[in-house]
């Protein structure tokens, strides 16, 4: 994309401001600080101003720690109990928590609210999440359980389940999208 820029195709110069493992709040927070992100940067939403002219955003995974869920579910192995067993609630309390609009807005879309306040002259493309694993969840002979189906140490009932989380987030992302006006893109 920077070529398209550099050799004049493109008329608007690309600001990439994206990082990993940021979650809704640090959006809005510059870093280093005892409750900032760990960057070292301005805040990402103040990037935003009347001259963006395409806004994209893809967030709310770490909010419901997908990452160390996943770590854990292959490290643990959880031969007695399910990830679903040992993480459904944690899951569900982190989304509720997202979508709480005791406030007037839930927080995606209140970032997104935001985002459309800043770019007001730009379009904002959100993006969900893909699948984590297939449909009907998938086992490989080198890691599967002598009783479990398994990938890459996951039983395919777990794999179901976290394909589902990730379904359901990508419900709210899309609806929160939708309702303030930005475009949802499915990458599921």
């Amino acid at each position: 994309a920077e070529r398209l820029v550099d050799d004049g195709t493109i008329p608007h110069r690309l600001d990439f401001v994206a990082c990993s493992g940021a979650r809704i709040e640090h959006l809005y927070q510059s870093g280093p600080g005892t409750n900032g992100p760990p960057w070292n940067e301005d805040a990402q939403i103040s990037h935003l101003d009347e001259r963006t002219a395409l806004v994209t955003v893809g967030i709310g995974g770490n909010n419901l720690d997908f990452g160390p869920l996943i770590a854990d579910c292959v490290v643990k192995h959880f031969i007695l109990s399910s990830c679903e067993d040992a993480y459904d609630e944690q899951v569900f309390d982190a989304l509720m928590a997202l979508l709480d609009h005791s406030s007037g807005l839930n927080r995606f879309q209140q970032l997104y609210a935001d985002i459309r306040f800043r770019a007001w002259r730009g379009r904002g493309l959100v993006l969900g999440y893909p699948r984590f694993f297939p449909l009907d969840g998938g086992s490989d002979w080198w890691s599967s359980g002598l009783l479990v189906p398994r990938c890459q140490n996951i039983r395919v009932s777990d794999q179901l389940w976290i394909n589902y989380k990730v379904h359901q987030l990508n419900t709210a992302i899309a609806a929160s999208a939708r309702s303030m006006g930005l475009t949802y893109v499915d990458i599921e």
